[in-house]
């Protein structure tokens, strides 16, 4: 018997085709530009992908490059192609409602700009001389500067077998020499390299090379709604001779000042995951007390967490495994004014304050070191706890087979008159109270697991191993 036939069509659901754009100039700003083709993807709706042609081998660019909408830039490799900022800020992430309403990107955003935040990955390139002197989403009056390289406004950033390089956040209060990702972002990064990015701020210093904070959107009233938390997570990735330290400002008096903390890392208000890693010869470092209360507090030479920052109170959490941190260093600032003594420092590694709570395990801290400031005449030099890592602040570390050793804590000299040389505590591991205005004043605790101590030396103090 026959049957009949009666064709029909199927409605397809709306698609975003992927576009590739090849960059085949590295003259910023022309046709066949990187410049051109980010903002050709920007207005191509949907993950886009851009690739380099063999010539294109350096890109300076003369702003920064504004990505507002998904996309994965595949270079060919860190060795191949550099981006170089050359004073100016490299890479922006932006929401794309956030960067149409708000063009000069220096306004808080309103939590539905942050809505359709992109997704960036950044593969096989190197990241150069990039340097901020704003932070995208804060009035510029705030003086805050973030991410000399990259600034992750609220968005997705992932960083593959990237290298980053000589970035620089400068300006009153500065985080995140080469990253900031603030406003609740998220952060990847695999096998990348940080070298010698700094933080040089004129009263507070953090994140040498990475910063992660919360943000407050704009919900009318003066203080605004605090964004969700920020993620990070680094795996199999190098940090070398990054730097967080302050220049003018010593203690103040007020929240932070003459802090340099973090001297490749700080994590606050989030969670941060670190695997596989290595931390070597990065520093944290006070500002001078010269006109100051005292000289500015130096704490975490690789790494500094806690919860509080300038724009949320929130969990934090730290956790650290089969890494390597050798030849970090914490110093406070030194002063050479009358009766002012010298900054205080903790964690020549590791410095985790401020309720946040860290797990480190099996990770070896070889030759790091926390130093106090000098005092000046007639002032005390600042105590020195925890060369390797530090807890203060009702922070709760949970140690678990980590090696120390040759860590040193090392108080600084008094300053002559009756000024008298301070205590180093705790040459591996160190515990304290800290009397700062901006950090909690609670003690720390902290459980040790299978660790070994070997070589540990607290100068002129207490607890060659640990002091608690």
């Amino acid at each position: 018997p026959s049957t009949s036939f009666r064709p029909s069509i199927d409605r397809l659901e709306m698609r975003n085709l992927l576009t590739t754009f090849m960059v085949i100039n590295p003259v910023d700003g022309e046709d066949g530009s990187l410049r051109d083709a980010i903002e050709q993807a920007n207005l191509s709706k949907g993950p886009d992908t851009i690739k380099f042609a063999m010539n294109v081998k350096e890109i300076q660019v003369s702003s920064q490059l504004l990505i507002t909408d998904d996309l994965r830039i595949d270079g060919p490799g860190a060795s191949k192609l550099t981006v170089n900022g050359d004073g100016d800020r490299v890479f922006a992430l932006v929401p794309s409602k956030y960067a149409e309403e708000a063009p000069d990107l220096l306004t808080r955003p309103t939590a539905e700009q942050l809505t359709d935040a992109p997704s960036v990955k950044i593969k096989g390139l190197t990241i150069a001389n990039g340097e901020s002197s704003n932070a995208l989403g804060l009035p510029d009056a705030e003086g805050f500067s973030f991410g000399g390289g990259i600034y992750n406004l609220g968005s997705d950033l992932h960083l593959d077998r990237v290298q980053m390089t000589g970035n620089t956040a400068v300006g009153p209060v500065t985080a995140g020499g080469a990253v900031a990702n603030e406003f609740g972002g998220t952060l990847t990064v695999s096998r990348s390299e940080f070298i010698g990015n700094l933080s040089t701020g004129e009263v507070v210093a953090v994140g040498g090379a990475i910063t992660s904070d919360s943000g407050r959107t704009d919900d009318g009233t003066e203080e605004g709604e605090p964004t969700q938390p920020p993620e990070v997570s680094i795996d199999r990735s190098s940090f070398v001779e990054n730097k967080a330290e302050v220049l003018f400002a010593g203690n103040l008096g007020a929240p932070f000042t003459g802090l340099g903390g973090g001297g490749a890392v700080l994590n606050v208000t989030g969670t941060m995951t670190i695997t596989r890693s290595d931390f070597v010869s990065n520093a944290a470092m006070g500002g001078p007390g010269d006109g100051a209360l005292s000289g500015g507090a130096g704490f975490g030479g690789a790494i500094l967490s806690g919860d509080v920052s300038p724009f949320a109170v929130a969990d934090s959490k730290l956790i650290v495994s089969r890494s390597t941190f050798t030849g970090n260093t914490a110093t406070g600032g030194s002063s050479s004014s009358l009766d002012v003594p010298g900054g205080i420092a903790a964690g020549g590694a590791i410095s985790v304050g401020n309720g946040s709570d860290a797990t480190l395990e099996r990770n070896s801290f070889d030759s790091n070191s926390a130093a106090g400031g000098n005092g000046g005449l007639n002032a005390d030099g600042g105590i020195a706890t925890g060369g390797g890592v530090s807890g203060a602040g009702l922070a709760t570390l949970l140690l678990n087979r980590n090696q120390f050793v040759d860590n040193t804590a090392m108080g600084g000299s008094g300053g002559g008159g009756t000024g008298t040389d301070a205590a180093g505590r705790g040459g591996g591991l160190g515990l304290d109270t800290i009397m700062l205005a901006g950090f909690d004043p609670g003690t720390a605790t902290a459980s040790s697991d299978s660790d070994s101590f070997v070589g540990n030396i607290a100068y002129g103090g207490i607890g060659g191993g640990i002091y608690n």
